[in-house]
Order: C-alpha cells, then structure tokens, then sequence
C-alpha cells in the first residue's frame, strides 16, 4: 500500500470513528426521549443500536491506529507522526 493510500485509509477510519460516536449520542437522546414517553422497547432498541455504533468508532478507530503504527507514524508511546 502506497504512502498516500495508507493516509488515505487512515482518514477514512477516523471520520468513520467519528461518524459512528455521533451516531451513537444521538440514539442515546432518541432513547431518553422514548423513555420519557415511556416507550420502553423502542427505547432499548435505541440503546441496543447506540452500543453498535460505539463497537463500530471503537473499531474504526483501532483500525485507523493500527494503519498509522504499521506506516510508522505513530510510536507505541503514543507520539504521533502524522498530520
């Protein structure tokens, strides 16, 4: 894999990261909301798929991680190289 398509990849997993964190607040409102309501099975299924999407940033964000220590960017202390 090529230097730029390595930054590439890198990128794509932190704004995925990032995507599913918000996506994972916004299911946790949905779900106070229909608590509020007292709408108690839609609001476990909210919070079921909040769950999904924090499994999802958690994942995505090891993976751009693990792009940036095999490209060397990042050292295992945790000083990162990259932009």
């Amino acid at each position: 894999m090529s230097n730029f398509a390595m930054r590439r990849a890198v990128k794509e997993h932190k704004a995925d990261c990032h995507r599913y964190a918000e996506r994972a607040f916004d299911d946790i409102d949905r779900a106070r909301g229909l608590i509020e309501e007292r709408n108690y099975f839609k609001a476990a299924d909210s919070l079921y798929e909040a769950i999904t999407d924090v499994h999802k940033a958690f994942l995505m964000g090891e993976i751009g991680l693990t792009y940036e220590k095999c490209a060397g960017w990042r050292e295992e202390g945790g000083d990162q190289n990259a932009d």
